[in-house]
């Protein structure tokens, strides 16, 4: 599974039932929003520790949430590309946020939490998925910038001194080499 800690967020363009809030917590400074931003935030625990932010808009004609996960390249250990694979795993090409009209957003967001309670992580899409990291990282490499970008991080040293992005290489033929278990390494991630 996933590791969803206490810092992933949650941004909801309208109120969560009580029922799902663990405890509300007071403090909202810590969020950055212009001067004359007339809507309100209410910053919760989930019953299940996630930590989510709330926000009202009156004006708003629709409803709205995201996610962000604490995971990220910094992360990838020994396997290159390991966290853009599982984000290619858990989401198998679909959205992760969504606006939707309010009557559809309890269900909406329930099936969007699905997601992180249960990521599909299913071993039959993986060379598929992998195929399509690998072709982000083609279509990348004609570009100046990316070009400039992965030289730099080749000279750095630390934990932005790796290929974040992934390839065939990096997420299929090493660790086949190396007898890794992909599906476990996703796991431990």
């Amino acid at each position: 599974m996933m590791r969803l800690t206490v810092t992933v967020s949650l941004l909801v363009c309208c109120w969560l039932s009580a029922a799902a809030v663990g405890s509300v917590d007071q403090e909202t400074d810590f969020i950055k929003r212009p001067r004359l931003d007339d809507r309100t935030y209410r910053v919760f625990t989930l019953a299940n520790g996630i930590r989510a932010v709330a926000v009202n808009d009156p004006s708003a004609t629709r409803a709205a949430y995201a996610c962000a996960v604490n995971v990220g390249s910094h992360d990838d250990g020994d396997i290159d590309g390991l966290a853009h694979f599982s984000e290619h795993m858990a989401f198998l090409g679909t959205v992760f946020f969504a606006q939707l009209d309010a009557a559809a957003f309890p269900e909406g967001l329930q099936r969007f939490a699905g997601f992180f309670a249960s990521p599909l992580l299913d071993a039959r899409e993986a060379h598929s998925e992998v195929q399509a990291v690998d072709s982000e990282h083609k279509k990348n490499m004609p570009s100046v910038d990316a070009q400039v970008e992965y030289l730099l991080m080749s000279l750095a040293s630390g934990p932005l001194g790796h290929f974040a992005t992934g390839s065939v290489d990096t997420l299929e033929t090493e660790p086949a080499q190396q007898g890794v278990d992909m599906g476990n390494a996703l796991k431990r991630l």
